[in-house]
């Protein structure tokens, strides 16, 4: 792959040179941009077989410039992937600034659907598996052997790799920060409840829920919870399960029901792997599994208004009111109801040690907040930490001040959701204000105890 940092070379008719490939800022290509990163038409200079297309990166996206440098060598060239093929950092005509620019293999058919508004032809089983799931998994199979996540797998992000719109490739995942552009729904539950720029370098295990809902996508022709109110919608994926709150009610192939359940299970640790989703193209053979069902509490503990059986539901409506939550989190009615609810002695002492507070210090606002960002972490471990309005993952907690996500209000909530507070400025305040020794003991014992 030809890469650099150097300045663009002189090139034919006003284009821009990368590597072996001419970038036309005349010609842009407004239904192949990728997030914030325009596009644009490309050209091989020495005029061989192929079409191509450029991306303009946004500073701003955090273009994933490791990954440029293995993609191309290890996912073969038009199968399930739209694939790199050069890039470098050139003085851009139109902003007379510096970016990086990628140049990417085009797909001759277009974007399946721009907005997940839109409707499409439902696939049958045999389509759905020739000209979808097997290429695309075979390209996962390769970027996952080398250590990528994609990070984009949505239908917005397919394309029809020929003219005649029959065979589906992913679209390109290098251009942006990953798991950043992908829609709520299409990300595993602990990603939802998280910033979408704070989701972290991601996992195998994110990429192949992605492809789940994707696949149900193309099936019924339309998004599951078109319709649906976002946050209720999460409530229910808490509350009931992804597969039971999105597509218990739909309408869902009989072919693909128990590839869907594997590829939608809320626990990584059962999620169906790459190799298991081939195996099941090649046997139709369900893979079983069984995971550990979520501890419910025999009975509930009362929050604004509601009652909560386990402990990532309370978690999380525990951070849509942080000082009714530190109130709540220091009563005895809390001491014991974590007592039946967590059940091992490990959970209890970790939670026992998130509550620890020096004493002879007065109650604060920003004590508060910790607190519940504290206890939040012991409840639930796999979910985001949330701090306030920040939440991220323990390796996007750097990237999460670039957007906020609060947890929604539980439905009935009486004191609603955080949308009138201030956004924190910056992730150091929130590492802070935790305490980040402790943040890091408590994240470690949790560790310890999965």
């Amino acid at each position: 792959m030809a890469s650099g940092a150097q300045g663009a070379t002189p090139a034919g008719a006003g284009a821009v040179s990368v590597g072996e490939f001419e970038v036309f800022p005349t010609r842009p290509l407004a239904e192949l941009k990728s997030g914030p990163n325009l596009a644009y038409h490309a050209e091989a200079r020495d005029q061989g077989n192929g079409e191509f297309y450029a991306l303009v990166c946004d500073p701003a996206a955090l273009p994933r410039v490791d990954a440029l440098a293995v993609l191309r060598k290890v996912v073969d060239g038009g199968v399930g992937l739209v694939v790199p093929q050069a890039s470098r950092v050139v003085e851009w005509p139109p902003t007379q600034r510096r970016h990086l620019v990628i140049v990417l293999d085009r797909p001759m058919g277009g974007r399946l659907v721009k907005t997940l508004e839109e409707t499409v032809t439902p696939l049958g089983e045999e389509d759905a598996i020739r000209h979808f799931l097997t290429p695309v998994v075979t390209a996962l199979r390769q970027m996952h052997g080398a250590g990528l996540v994609h990070g984009a797998i949505n239908p917005t992000n397919l394309f029809f790799s020929d003219a005649t719109k029959q065979r589906l490739v992913l679209g390109e995942c290098v251009s942006i920060s990953v798991l950043s552009q992908q829609p709520v729904l299409y990300v595993p539950i602990e990603l939802a409840m998280t910033s979408p720029t704070g989701r972290g370098a991601g996992q195998f295990a994110d990429d192949i829920f992605g492809l789940g809902m994707t696949l149900a996508f193309l099936t019924l022709g339309r998004d599951p919870s078109r319709g649906l109110d976002e946050d209720m919608l999460l409530w229910g994926r808490i509350d009931f399960g992804s597969y039971a709150a999105i597509l218990s009610a739909q309408r869902v192939p009989l072919a693909f029901i128990e590839v869907l359940r594997g590829m939608l299970a809320d626990d990584p640790k059962v999620r169906w792997t790459v190799n298991e989703i081939e195996q099941w193209l090649v046997s139709r053979q369900a893979v079983t599994r069984q995971g550990m069902a979520p501890k419910r509490a025999s009975r509930p503990f009362e929050f604004g208004g509601r009652p909560f059986f386990t402990a990532r539901a309370l978690a999380q409506a525990f951070n849509s009111d942080f000082a009714a939550a530190a109130t709540a989190i220091r009563s005895n009615e809390f001491d014991s109801w974590m007592q039946r609810a967590l059940g091992d002695e490990a959970s209890v002492a970790l939670l026992k040690a998130a509550r620890a507070e020096g004493s002879g210090a007065a109650r604060s606002e920003a004590r508060d907040a910790s607190l519940v960002a504290r206890v939040g972490i012991a409840l639930d471990f796999a979910a985001p930490i949330r701090y306030r309005d920040l939440s991220a993952m323990v390796d996007g907690i750097g990237g999460a001040g670039r957007g906020v996500r609060h947890a929604p209000p539980h439905p009935g909530d009486r004191r609603g959701g955080l949308a009138g507070r201030a956004a924190i400025p910056a992730h150091r305040k929130a590492a802070a204000a935790l305490g980040i020794h402790h943040l890091r003991q408590v994240v470690r014992t949790a560790a310890l105890s999965a």
